[in-house]
Parts: C-alpha cells; sequence; structure tokens
C-alpha cells in the first residue's frame, strides 16, 4: 500500500466487521457489551474500545457498511448481526447495553 492510498480508504471497512462479530457475540450469549469492550481495551484498542468506537460511528452507518460489503463480496459473513440493527431500530447505543 501506498502513502496517498491512504487518502481514500474507508476505516469502516475495517471497524463494521470487527462490529458485526462482537455483535454475534452478544446474540449468542457468548459475552455482554461490557465485556467485550473491556477485553479489547486491554488487547488493541487501548483508548476507548471497539464498541465505543462504533457509538461513535452509530450502528446505522456500520450496518449501511456491512450491507454494501455484503452485496460487493457476495457473502453471507457480512450479513449484520440481530443486535445491530436492533440498536439501530431502537436508537441505542453499545454503551446502552453496558
Amino acid at each position: 500500500m501506498r502513502r496517498e492510498d491512504w487518502k481514500t480508504f474507508d476505516p469502516l471497512r475495517i471497524l463494521a466487521p470487527m462490529v458485526n462479530e462482537a455483535g454475534k457475540l452478544i446474540e449468542d450469549d457468548i459475552a455482554d457489551a461490557g465485556k467485550i469492550n473491556r477485553i479489547l481495551k486491554l488487547s488493541i484498542f487501548f483508548s476507548g474500545g471497539l464498541l465505543s468506537r462504533a457509538d461513535e460511528v452509530g450502528p446505522g452507518k456500520i450496518i449501511e457498511k456491512l450491507e454494501w460489503l455484503r452485496k460487493d463480496n457476495d457473502n453471507s459473513w457480512y450479513e449484520p448481526a440481530k443486535p445491530l440493527r436492533e440498536m439501530d431500530r431502537a436508537g441505542k447505543k453499545f454503551a446502552d447495553l453496558i
């Protein structure tokens, strides 16, 4: 990747699938939002955490990106997790689940 490639790079291409996987963990009752955020803060997201960043972006934009990725890649892996859709409909964020 060249330095100028970063000018057009969309970080949601990485963030949206990661947040979706967190949504699937919540949906499958594997972990709650608080636990996921704490673990990620202590490991790879030192300031704020993945779900805090997702709250800044908003579930609607994350769902839009996932649907675009699903269509663009013809891959159901990008299907937005049920908790993301529920949060979007209710106007909630991950912080409301913690």
